[in-house]
């Protein structure tokens, strides 16, 4: 009885496979990128209906192999504010540039945008052009900027509220240095800063000299930057309206001897 039981069940797994099957995949059919097709027929046959779109959220593996039709949705989405791209766009890849004119031409309401390694021709744009000025988030990764020209774009996108900065070596606590001729860093609500070991305490002790920063800046990520441990309190201290702190830090010595004083913040939640 039990012999039988087993050879039943040995017998159903087998019956899954089929040697004589010679299905070969092929993307081209793939339902998903068919969906993604008629998606942008349908957009590009009716202006209206591409009007209303404000946001496009794509699979991973669409966005990344439906390069035609992702451009031919967004040429059809005039006042888009969000779309989920393929990495390669972000950092400068050649195979993007329609896709890219087509954003940069035809979507001026986009509202995040990110920039990776090679891709600082494209950034630096943002300061020669008019477009994109509605920005709300910005990611730089990896790229080499220039600091005056940096601040310069910062400054000409008005409605900027969170900057992520990883990995850029150009930077220092002159990142946020009062020069004349150049513009001031921005006051914004969410500031990250990761692998920035040159921007210490003394050049965010700089930043929130000024009122409008203190009033505004929210959320504050300090991951792998010069900022000692023992030196918060001073940050927490002048940071009068934060509401959450992150602080990652790989730590090499021991807190002084003499304790530093507590961390203390009316404000600050988490």
């Amino acid at each position: 009885r039990y012999s039988r039981g087993k050879g039943r069940k040995k017998s159903k797994r087998q019956s899954r496979i089929d040697p004589e099957d010679d299905y070969v995949y092929d993307p081209e059919q793939d339902p998903a990128h068919e969906r993604m097709r008629l998606l942008a027929d349908t957009l590009r046959s009716n202006y209206w209906l591409g009007s209303l779109v404000k946001f496009i959220k794509l699979p991973y593996s669409i966005r990344e192999s439906s390069n035609i039709d992702l451009t031919r949705a967004i040429g059809a989405c005039p006042n888009v504010r969000y779309v989920d791209l393929p990495t390669g766009f972000f950092a400068g890849e050649s195979r993007f540039d329609m896709l890219r004119h087509e954003l940069w031409a035809n979507c001026p309401d986009i509202r995040t945008m990110k920039y990776l390694k090679n891709s600082e021709r494209f950034f630096r744009a943002l300061g020669d052009h008019g477009n994109w000025k509605n920005l709300e988030v910005l990611n730089l990764e990896h790229i080499h900027v220039d600091l005056a020209n940096f601040r310069y774009i910062l400054a000409s996108e008005s409605h900027l509220h969170t900057l992520v900065l990883n990995l850029i070596p150009d930077l220092s606590d002159d990142l946020f240095s009062i020069n004349p001729g150049i513009p001031e860093f921005p006051a914004l609500k969410t500031l990250e800063l990761h692998s920035l070991p040159r921007v210490t305490i003394s050049g965010l002790l700089r930043y929130f000299t000024s009122s409008q920063v203190r009033e505004t800046l929210q959320r504050l990520t300090l991951d792998g930057t010069g900022v000692q441990i023992s030196k918060l309190h001073l940050l927490l201290s002048a940071a009068s309206k934060i509401q959450s702190m992150t602080v990652i830090e790989t730590v090499f010595a021991s807190l002084p001897l003499d304790p530093p004083p507590p961390l203390a913040s009316s404000t600050l939640h988490t």
